[in-house]
């Protein structure tokens, strides 16, 4: 591709986003490191480039820009207002090959309360962005807020909870996670009977007896209090019993809906029914959100919803979505966006802030070597 072709291709990109009213800006490159990683996960340390300040402050060089948006908005006003966020600059993450600084353009929209028609808007605009940039879309679809509906139905342990909800988006991860809830659940040691309805301090104290530690003691680098927790959980586990299996099965049942976005609200429902599910009002933001879409006359046909698909980012709050491109052989997503209302509140705003917004991969779109 000429340079030529690329200049005249990020014009075209950046004048979809300005018509849309989305201002371009300019966001800090460097950012502080245990914020980022608090909000990413600990297992993205390592495709990070980090470097230390003079105070011994760790920082990082940005990975993507959401962070950074999300962060300068609740500086620079209200946080609950509304506002426009536009960008296109590198960003910088360690990979297989190449420099690990390519371009990445996008837009965030903040304050809208009006979250089904946000999202909508948001989606169509990615589409139009990916034509200016000669991209014939197939969009898939992710719904965070149901896999976390269908968690809180399911009445498990806080615990178990927390860790399938966590592993939502990596399905290699989120499999090996429900074979351990299967397994903690059969596995009935009679030593752990009970732990888990005791007080926290009272636990500590039985398993420093058990393993004649003091509650203070590290042992193999884990305190007996973490021991303790740990074995308290799994008795709330083995406390939960036979439902488990059921329960496993339940949350697979969901994860395997993979269908025509057109199909996905009925199958849905039908999954609901059938575990005697409630889940009446996340399909009712689903549905209005995929009706405003479809009414579109240029929609494109390729459509679809998978239920196992999302973001491994824990302020995603919502619908998540990836444009491919049909018309490229590249594999991975040339698009991918969502609705974050969890990350205000995460850097320190002092309400939930609705958000949502699209990132592009603009070296999967016009060449590693853009400008």
């Amino acid at each position: 591709m000429t340079d030529g072709v690329i200049t005249e291709r990020r014009a075209a990109m950046i004048a979809v986003l300005e018509g849309a009213g989305y201002a371009m800006g300019d966001y800090p490159v460097l950012m502080e490191a245990d914020s980022l990683l608090d909000l990413v996960g600990p297992h993205t340390r390592g495709r990070l480039f980090l470097t230390t300040g003079i105070g011994g402050r760790e920082f990082c060089l940005r990975p993507e820009f959401s962070i950074s948006i999300a962060r300068a908005h609740i500086r620079s006003g209200a946080a609950a207002r509304q506002a426009r966020y536009g960008y296109c600059g590198p960003v910088f993450r360690k990979r297989p090959s190449g420099t690990g600084e390519f371009l990445q353009a996008g837009a965030e929209s903040l304050g809208r309360t009006d979250r089904a028609e946000a999202d909508a808007d948001m989606v169509i605009l990615a589409w139009e962005v990916c034509r200016a940039l000669d991209v014939v879309p197939r969009t898939v679809f992710g719904d965070d807020a149901l896999f976390k509906a269908v968690l809180a139905s399911l009445h498990l342990p806080a615990v178990w909870h927390r860790r399938l909800q966590a592993a939502f988006g990596d399905r290699k991860r989120l499999d090996a996670a429900l074979g351990d809830l299967e397994a903690g659940a059969s596995d009935r040691q009679a030593p752990l009977s009970g732990l888990g309805r005791l007080a926290p301090e009272t636990v500590t104290e039985i398993v420093g007896e058990m393993i004649s530690a003091p509650a203070t003691s590290v042992i193999a680098g884990r305190r007996v209090s973490d021991i303790a927790a740990r074995f308290a959980d799994k008795s709330r586990l083995q406390d939960h019993g036979d439902g488990v299996a059921g329960t496993v099965a339940t949350v697979r049942d969901y994860l395997a809906i993979d269908c025509p976005i057109d199909e996905a609200a009925d199958r849905i429902r039908t999954f609901a029914t059938a575990h005697g599910l409630d889940l009446t009002t996340e399909l009712e933001g689903f549905a209005k959100r995929h009706a405003l879409v479809a009414a579109r006359p240029d929609a494109p046909g390729d459509q679809r919803f998978q239920a196992g698909f999302g973001r491994q980012l824990d302020y995603y709050t919502g619908f998540t979505f990836d444009l491919f491109d049909t018309a490229r052989t590249h594999a991975g997503p040339v698009c991918g966006g969502g609705r974050y209302d969890g990350l205000a509140e995460r850097l320190g705003a002092d309400t939930t802030v609705p958000a949502v917004g699209f990132s592009l991969w603009l070296d999967r779109l016009i060449g590693e070597d853009a400008p």
